[in-house]
Formats: structure tokens, sequence, C-alpha cells
């Protein structure tokens, strides 16, 4: 799949009431290489400033648009889910969390 961010400027791709985003791998990264990279999943062990951003542009739009979105974070994605998720509301800090 091509990464968030370009999925997210096709064409009818937020056109539901609610949307779906998932931050799983790399690209080009086998599962297991991810697993044996970011286990034991205590830390960030590698950021990806593309996903984050890709995520946190999918949040923006859908609560501009009023829509809701369920983004779901993979450990495999940088190595922790919870730090990830932090950081990308670090990047939507502007919005408060009751409209989140």
């Amino acid at each position: 799949m091509p990464p968030i961010i370009e999925q997210i400027q096709l064409s009818g791709v937020l056109s539901a009431k609610f949307s779906v985003a998932r931050a799983l791998l790399k690209p080009g990264r086998t599962y297991q290489d991810a697993v044996d990279l970011f286990q034991p999943y205590e830390s960030i062990k590698e950021e990806n400033p593309e996903l984050r951003q890709g995520l946190a542009e999918t949040v923006r739009r859908c609560v501009a648009e009023g829509r809701q979105l369920y983004a779901y974070v993979n450990n495999r994605a940088e190595g922790n889910s919870p730090k990830t998720i932090e950081a990308i509301l670090d990047l939507i800090d502007k919005y408060p969390v009751e409209t989140l």
C-alpha cells in the first residue's frame, strides 16, 4: 500500500461517515524484520515521520469534515504504539481533546 499521506489525497477516499487507518509496517519491511527490530516494544526504535504526518493529516481532515476516524497503530510501525500515538497527537495539538 502507498503511504497514508498519499492514500488520503485520492479522490473519494475520505467520503464515508467514518474511515479506518492502519499504521502497520514501513514499506518494504517484512513483519518478521519488524518484530526482530522492535521487540520488546518498550520504546520508539525508528521514527517514521511520513507515517505520523499521514495519520495527523487524516485526523485533521476527518475532524474538519465532521467524520469519525478509527486509527490503529501497530507496535511494528515504530516500536511502541502508545508513544507513536503521543507523537501524532503532538502534531495535532491545536485540536482540543474533546474534539478528537
